[in-house]
C-alpha cells in the first residue's frame, strides 16, 4: 500500500518469505522463532517495520525480535498466547511477512485532455481523450507535449498524433493539462513499449475499441490502484471551510470504524480539495460511495464510473479481474486513474497560431487534521 502526504511522501512494501518455526523455549508456556537466516533477511530489508504477518494473520503485537551476539544475527521470537490461539507448530511451513514504511521522493502523473473544435463546439470542458504520462520531475509545457506525443506514437504507430484523436471528428486541440503527485514507485512496464516512461491513454467517447492503452504490466496496474483505494479525495466547489468542515464531521459521525489517519483540506481557485488518508484499502464501491455522502463534484464522479463501468462490482478484486479479462477493455489500465485530484490545473489557448498555458488552479494547504490529535 502506498501514500501520500505531500511532505511526507512514503509507501508501505511487503517482504515474504516460506519458512517453519523452531522452539525458543518451552517452559512455562510454548514460545517459537522464525529461523535466523530468514530471520535477518526480513530485519535488514529496506524500510522501517510497521506490521507483522503469519499466513496472512497480524501478529504484530505478538512477535518481538531478538540479536544474538553469539550468532550476529537476530530472530523473531512468537510469544505463547500467539503461539497457542493460532495453534503452531514446528512441522507446517508458514509464510511469515513484514511491512516496512519506505520514504520516497514525490513522483508526477501529468494528464493532457484533448477535445474537438468543430461546429456548434460543444463545452471545452467536454473531454474526448486523456493522455496520461508520469515523471520524476516538474516538466514544462514542452517536455510535457513531447512526453503525450511519445505516448501516442508508442500506442498506436508514428503517424497518429496529428490524426487519431481526430477521426471522424475534426481537428483535435488539447484544452486543460494537470498533474498530481503518486508515490516514487518502481515502473513495470510492457516489454514491447518503446518509450521508457509510463503512460495511459483513454478515449472518454468510445470511438475506439479497446478504449484505453497503456505500457503498464497489470501487476503495477494494480499497486497503483492500491494506493487509489487507500485515500478519499472529494473536490468542492463554491463552498466556504465551514460548510465543508460540517460536511466532513458528519461524514466520519456516520462511519465511526472507517479507519483513517489524516485528512488535509487545500484551497484551490474554485474552492476546495479534500484528502482522507486511510490505514487500509476500500473497496472500490465504497470509495464511490463516501465521495458521494462527501458531496463530491457529480461531473467528476460520473467520469469515475465511465472510465471503468464501476456499477459492474463492488470491490478492489472484482475490478481487477473484470478490467483485466474483459476483451473490449483490453487492459486495466482506465482503472488506476480514477479519484484523482490535481495539485496544479492549466487552460491551454491557442492564439495566432501559437500555443500558450495559464495557470487556472493550484493547491494551497491551509488544514491539517490528524486523528491521533482528536483523541487526546
Amino acid at each position: 500500500m502506498s501514500y501520500n502526504t505531500d511532505n511526507d511522501l512514503y509507501y508501505v512494501k511487503r517482504y515474504c518469505e516460506k519458512t517453519t518455526l523452531r522452539v525458543y523455549h518451552r517452559l512455562p508456556t510454548l514460545r517459537l522463532y522464525v529461523p535466523f537466516h530468514v530471520s535477518s533477511k526480513l530485519h535488514n530489508a529496506l524500510g522501517e517495520t510497521t506490521a507483522i504477518y503469519l499466513n496472512d494473520n497480524d501478529i504484530t503485537n505478538y512477535v518481538y525480535y531478538v540479536y544474538d551476539k553469539r550468532r550476529k544475527q537476530g530472530r523473531y521470537i512468537l510469544n505463547s498466547y500467539i503461539t497457542a490461539i493460532l495453534e503452531l507448530n514446528t512441522n507446517e511451513e508458514y509464510t511469515f511477512c513484514v511491512d516496512k514504511i519506505i520514504q520516497a521522493k514525490p513522483q508526477y502523473r501529468y494528464e493532457y485532455y484533448f477535445s474537438y473544435e468543430k461546429e456548434n463546439q460543444e463545452s471545452i470542458n467536454d473531454r474526448k481523450f486523456d493522455i496520461g504520462f508520469f515523471a520524476t520531475e516538474k516538466l514544462t509545457f514542452n517536455e510535457m507535449e513531447e512526453k503525450a506525443k511519445e505516448s501516442i506514437e508508442d500506442a498506436f504507430g508514428s503517424d497518429y498524433w496529428d490524426v487519431v484523436i481526430g477521426l471522424n471528428q475534426g481537428i483535435a486541440t488539447p484544452k486543460w493539462l494537470g498533474y498530481e503527485t503518486v508515490p516514487n514507485i518502481e515502473w513495470d512496464l510492457k516489454g514491447d513499449t518503446e518509450v521508457n516512461f509510463p503512460y495511459s491513454i483513454l478515449d472518454l467517447q468510445g470511438h475506439y475499441s479497446p478504449k484505453a492503452w497503456c505500457n503498464l504490466t497489470n501487476e503495477m496496474i494494480k499497486e497503483l490502484l492500491e494506493y487509489k483505494l487507500s485515500m478519499i479525495t472529494v473536490d468542492y466547489d463554491n463552498k466556504n471551510l465551514a460548510e465543508l468542515e460540517t460536511l466532513i464531521g458528519n461524514f466520519l459521525t456516520k462511519h465511526p470504524n472507517l479507519k483513517w489517519r489524516e485528512i488535509r483540506i487545500y484551497e484551490t481557485g474554485k474552492g476546495y480539495h479534500v484528502y482522507i488518508y486511510l490505514d487500509t484499502i476500500i473497496k472500490v464501491r465504497n470509495l464511490m460511495t463516501y465521495r458521494h455522502e462527501l458531496g463530491d463534484d457529480l461531473n467528476r464522479l460520473l467520469i469515475d464510473f465511465y472510465k471503468v463501468f464501476l456499477q459492474k462490482f463492488g470491490d478492489f478484486e472484482e475490478a481487477m479481474a473484470f478490467l483485466t479479462q474483459n476483451p473490449y477493455l483490453n487492459n486495466p489500465c482506465a482503472i488506476f486513474t480514477i479519484n484523482t485530484l490535481f495539485k496544479s490545473k492549466y487552460s491551454i489557448k491557442h492564439e495566432k497560431g501559437k500555443i500558450e498555458y495559464i495557470k487556472v488552479s493550484e493547491e494551497t494547504l491551509v488544514k491539517l487534521i490528524k486523528k491521533h490529535e482528536l483523541q487526546h
